[in-house]
């Protein structure tokens, strides 16, 4: 079943892109994008949390819980055969200045360096995305500079 065009301002209606006025949606659009939204929420609301050095794997996509009693090392799975965008947001949770050095599944890169080690602070976090043979930084915390308080 065919739904109308909903009557949103261009830039608030998604799929309001080359249509006229009153023009006819498939169901089928309207599902794609309400599927793709629920997919990444449903990502995000998943928590693990991690204590010691380990690979992480595809089904633990979400939110990543740290906690360090001493430098460790967190391995991000490989972006090959993944669905782009898939997203990890990793964040160090307990408060101490061990460091957790990220580091991709063999040859791949976080933003074209070999490894991510500024997890070495209560709250510091980075929020990634998987590209092909790449992990893309979307946004990180700042290093904490004691030297500006």
């Amino acid at each position: 079943m065919a739904k109308k065009q909903a009557n949103f301002p261009g830039t608030l209606d998604v799929l309001d892109v080359d249509r006229q006025p009153e023009q006819i949606v498939t169901s089928d659009s309207y599902d794609v994008i309400e599927d793709a939204i629920t997919k990444i929420e449903a990502e995000l609301r998943r928590t693990t949390e991690k204590s010691a050095a380990c690979v992480l794997t595809v089904s633990e996509t979400g939110v990543i819980k740290l906690i360090a009693a001493g430098d460790w090392t967190l391995t991000l799975p490989s972006t090959e055969g993944t669905t782009r965008g898939l997203p990890f947001l990793i964040y160090k949770a307990d408060d101490n200045y061990h460091r957790i050095t990220i580091i991709p599944a063999g040859g791949e890169t976080i933003a074209g360096e070999a490894s991510y080690t500024e997890l070495d602070y209560k709250n510091s976090w980075i929020y990634l995305k998987a590209d092909i043979g790449d992990w893309n930084i979307v946004q990180k915390s700042k290093s904490l500079d004691m030297g500006t308080w």
